[in-house]
């Protein structure tokens, strides 16, 4: 129990350091001067990266064969149910580019308040 106490505790401090790691380094982003990189990038790069790791993840618990059955069975197999999912991931996006948005125009700080407030 110890351990999985730790391990919460390890993945909490992760999550914060990560959290206020992506704040700091969007916000100097977009405050440079010249031309800025557009949001919808920087978006879809983060989504690329995290299908990376869920696809790494896959092959090591389920192995190269596994991971085509694994992805025909659960999300091409799933028929209708899929829009369940379509609709949240629409406006997550939207949620990512106005996030990036509001980088852009707020300090920092507020930035920050704000998104963990979700208002």
């Amino acid at each position: 129990i110890a351990t999985f106490r730790a391990i919460r505790m390890l993945v909490l401090i992760l999550l914060c350091a990560q959290n206020c790691a992506l704040m700091m380094v969007a916000s100097y982003s977009r405050s440079l001067p010249g031309p800025q990189y557009l949001a919808s990038t920087a978006v879809l790069g983060g989504e690329l990266l995290k299908s990376c790791f869920i696809f790494s993840v896959l092959m090591y618990e389920h192995g190269p064969c596994g991971v085509s059955s694994v992805f025909l069975y659960d999300v091409l197999g799933m028929g209708n149910d899929i829009l369940k999912f379509a609709v949240p991931s629409f406006f997550y996006t939207i949620q990512g580019n106005l996030w990036f948005y509001g980088m852009s125009n707020m300090d920092s700080v507020t930035a920050a308040v704000t998104s963990q407030l979700k208002v």
